[in-house]
């Protein structure tokens, strides 16, 4: 090789190392990003907004960052994580009318791009989902691993047995691909992954995403005794444990205090606890500023859980059901101790981490979530959009849908809006001046037929969008169903394809 030929090729290598170098650094100056999901907890269900339980390490991250006050999601919990995990509104992939129960195929759309997928273009490069999957289990393609995570530790379906960890009678509990027979509290091992992640990859020379997805408080209702001792006053509070309940939820179960309140309590404090080992954790390792924490409720509280002074619950798309608690701290970049009053979404937050990122373009479908960023930090004051909100679990002749515009709420109650051979006067019609009415508690339709009929349109363009082989609603069973053992995925074992 000639001198001039050789001196070109080191030229360019220097020139690749110093762009890797670059990257390198880039990623490393990227905020680490936890997120942590609560699953139907209430608004009133924590110390900041309510007084019967307490939720210090909640209250800590909005103490030292910003309360989102008006955060909405989906008013039950496979949509809203589906919308989380892409930025787009879980309607137009058919994965919003209901959520994904054991005995249901499909999942999370495949040609969807997820967050840790679009956050790995960014350099990080360790991406860890412990808790609650909830996307889909009848097909390997399914798999967290598969959609983007690098680490799994948690469980397929909703509603397991906090310490037996089985769901239908079998083992739903998994590290990675294979069955994970760890014993203890799921709230507890649930933190304790996430804490190992943090210790493992916190100088690791690149950001990493830890996506917590915590089952508590999702019945059933079971908490650890020493968290039970702790709500002792709450014993006799309503509603009782009957001696002779047959709910499968609560029948047979141990871990049960006096009433569902006080242990529900528990599950919460038991939670809040675990949210406060991951704080200390990245306090331990000096990260603390530069991780960006964001906290939310996947949908409102179900009783005993309490959405005062909201009007409704989980299942309803009335602000009870799908404004929740939530919260982001990232010291910094996010002043302490705000409060922001504009509506933001499940929706936002990965167009927001994308800008915080540095990613142009995720690669994937065109987004409906709104980067919030200058929301956040307090450079923006306004985020003027549409928010829509839609369940159908119990089938087309009794569903529920809202949309959201600055000022005003419409809620359709009833019959799929998009039935033409239904009359608008068989609907429940619902309007709201919902910034100056934000507990709904005046229905003024009536004076305003033209903001009705221009949201209706709204909403019927949005219904639209649900495709033909969307979700079933909840209890339609094609078949008799058993789960493969130990909740195995079919297609386990034929590699990453």
């Amino acid at each position: 090789m000639s001198f001039r030929k050789l001196a070109a090729s080191l030229s360019s290598l220097l020139g690749i190392c110093a762009a890797l170098i670059s990257w390198t650094a880039g990623a490393a100056e990227r905020p680490n990003v936890i997120v942590v999901v609560a699953d139907d907890l209430g608004w009133a269900d924590v110390s900041f907004h309510g007084e019967q339980i307490k939720t210090p390490n909640i209250d800590r991250l909005v103490s030292e960052g910003a309360e989102l006050a008006r955060f909405y999601v989906c008013p039950v919990c496979s949509p809203t994580r589906a919308g989380l995990m892409t930025g787009r509104y879980p309607i137009r992939y058919g994965l919003m009318r209901a959520v994904i129960p054991p005995w249901r195929k499909g999942g999370l759309d495949l040609s969807e791009a997820t967050l840790p997928q679009v956050l790995a273009k960014a350099g990080y490069r360790h991406r860890g989902i412990f808790g609650k999957w909830h996307l889909g289990h009848s097909d390997i393609r399914y798999h967290p691993l598969r959609r983007g995570f690098t680490e799994f530790i948690g469980h397929y379906n909703g509603a397991i047995d906090y310490f037996t960890h089985e769901r239908e009678g079998e083992l739903d509990w998994h590290r990675d691909y294979e069955s994970n027979h760890d014993e203890g509290y799921t709230t507890d091992l649930i933190a304790d992954a996430a804490v190992a992640f943090i210790h493992q990859h916190a100088k690791g020379g690149s950001p990493f995403l830890c996506y917590v997805p915590f089952n508590a408080p999702h019945s059933p209702l079971q908490a650890k005794g020493g968290d039970l001792s702790e709500y002792g006053h709450l014993a006799n509070a309503e509603p009782q444990f009957g001696t002779g309940t047959k709910d499968p939820a609560l029948f047979g179960l141990r871990g049960r205090g006096k009433s569902k309140r006080q242990t529900l309590a528990a599950m919460i404090s038991s939670m809040d606890q675990g949210i406060g080992r991951i704080l200390d954790t990245l306090e331990t390792h000096g990260i603390d500023d530069n991780t960006l924490v964001w906290f939310f409720a996947d949908n409102g509280g179900v009783a005993p859980g309490d959405n005062r002074p909201l009007r409704g619950a989980k299942g309803t798309v009335f602000e009870g059901g799908i404004r929740v608690a939530a919260s982001v701290r990232w010291p910094k970049r996010i002043p302490a101790g705000r409060r922001i009053d504009v509506p933001l979404a499940y929706i936002d937050v990965l167009p927001t981490l994308m800008r915080i990122a540095e990613i142009d373009s995720h690669g994937g479908k065109p987004l409906d979530g709104a980067d919030a960023l200058d929301v956040l930090t307090g450079d923006r004051k306004t985020l003027p959009r549409d928010l829509f909100s839609y369940i159908g679990q119990s089938g087309e002749a009794d569903e529920k849908i809202a949309l959201i515009e600055p000022g005003w709420k419409l809620v359709v109650n009833g019959a799929n809006i998009t039935d033409d051979s239904i009359a608008q006067t068989e609907r429940e019609i619902l309007l709201y001046r919902i910034d100056s009415d934000p507990y709904e508690t005046v229905n003024v339709a009536d004076q305003q037929p033209r903001v009705v009929q221009r949201m209706w349109d709204k909403l019927r363009e949005f219904r639209a969008l649900q495709p033909a082989e969307a979700v079933p609603p909840y209890r339609s069973r094609e078949n008799r169903f058993t789960p493969l053992p130990n909740w195995e995925m079919p297609g386990h074992g034929k590699g990453p394809g």
